[in-house]
Order: C-alpha cells, then sequence, then structure tokens
C-alpha cells in the first residue's frame, strides 16, 4: 500500500520499529539498528508532551484508539510504545500543541 510520507519520514519510522523490536529481543540485535539513528520518545517525555497540551490521560485515550492503560502504561515505562501508537500520539500533541509554547 502506497504511503502519502516522504521515504525519509518511512525510513525513519521503519527504524523506529526495528529498534522497538531489537530492545524486546524480538529480531537480532546484531542488524543494522542503531540507537543513534534516531531517537523514541521516553514515557516521561510524552507525559511531559501530553501536560503541556493540557490533557489528561483519559481524554487523550477519547481522541485516539487506545484504552487509557495503554498510555498509562507507556508513559510509566512498563510498555514500549509501538510505532503506530508513538505516531498517534506524536500527531494529537501537535494538534494540541499550545501556541508560543516551546518544548526543552
Amino acid at each position: 500500500m502506497p504511503s502519502d510520507r516522504p521515504d525519509d519520514v518511512e525510513q525513519h519510522l521503519d527504524a523506529i520499529e526495528r529498534h522497538i523490536h531489537a530492545a524486546r529481543g524480538d529480531i537480532d540485535t546484531t542488524a543494522d539498528v542503531s540507537v543513534h539513528d534516531f531517537r523514541i520518545p521516553t514515557g516521561n517525555e510524552l507525559r511531559a508532551l501530553r501536560k503541556t497540551c493540557g490533557l489528561s490521560v483519559d481524554e487523550v485515550a477519547t481522541q485516539i484508539p487506545y484504552e487509557a492503560t495503554t498510555v498509562r502504561n507507556v508513559e510509566s515505562g512498563t510498555n514500549a510504545p509501538g510505532r503506530a501508537l508513538i505516531q498517534t500520539l506524536l500527531r494529537l500533541y501537535r494538534m494540541e500543541w499550545p501556541r508560543g509554547e516551546t518544548y526543552e
């Protein structure tokens, strides 16, 4: 299925997915996966982004196809987020980001 995203975005997302699988032990870690190729937001960073947007976990869950417990588990570090969840959260937070606010 063709994607509307530029090739570099697809390659970056593929690298994130490979890294997640490597971190979970699902694939050979000697593959071409390097933490220097990209950076996955930590649970604490995702929580900070959500709070900057003024959203509660329950409010986030009503706007995405994931349950509040999934968001909580990712933010606490209990579960590693998959590619689709990262994309979904970052897309939502970008839409909800307060004008003039910066993230450090």
